[in-house]
């Protein structure tokens, strides 16, 4: 999904157990450590008195609840501790994918601080100025491509093109300011 241009938001406690309620082992966010290019080896909740306030995309805001000390392993920090036990380690990650991002979301954010990182992340639009979206039916899908930004560009994709008949094997190309609608059989 982010591959092709979706923006995934993951946050804390996520991805721990698989379907039979088993703790994965190999740190957190179990099975979104590599989407998320994130490792995550301690969880830190905190009393109703303690915070820490963190900086960056959200801007300033005091978080408490929960917190976790998370290493980059593919990923960019999108806001970090000020202070306490983890100052200066990344709060909450960015990880681009492709034609989309992966976002990580250690902390227990206010409501406030909440709706500003949306709205942040909102007003990226899709990565690299590309819309992807995708739809299926009866056994075909339909990838439209809307290409916003001022230069060309290609994700990965097979299938033809139904404004112009053009066949694409393994990836597709967008012109700049141009769209694509292909069709594949899945």
């Amino acid at each position: 999904a982010a591959d092709a241009g979706a923006t995934v938001i993951v946050t804390y406690f996520s991805g721990i157990v698989d379907p039979l309620d088993r703790v994965r082992l190999g740190g957190y966010p179990g099975a979104f450590r590599e989407l998320l290019g994130v490792r995550v080896e301690e969880f830190a909740p905190m009393t109703e008195a303690d915070s820490v306030e963190i900086d960056g995309i959200t801007g300033p805001a005091r978080v408490s609840t929960w917190h976790e000390e998370i290493d980059l392993t593919d990923a960019v920090a999108a806001a970090r501790y000020l202070g306490g036990d983890f100052a200066g380690a990344p709060a909450i990650t960015r990880a681009p994918r492709g034609a989309g991002e992966a976002w990580y979301v250690g902390v227990e954010l206010d409501a406030g601080a909440r709706a500003r990182l949306l709205e942040a992340i909102a007003q990226r639009g899709p990565a690299g100025g590309l819309e992807i979206v995708t739809r299926r039916s009866a056994g075909d899908e339909y990838v439209f491509l809307i290409n916003h930004g001022d230069t060309e560009t290609t994700v990965p994709g097979t299938g033809t093109d139904l404004l112009d008949g053009s066949v694409h094997e393994g990836k597709i190309t967008v012109p700049a300011g141009g769209v694509r609608v292909v069709a594949s059989a899945r």
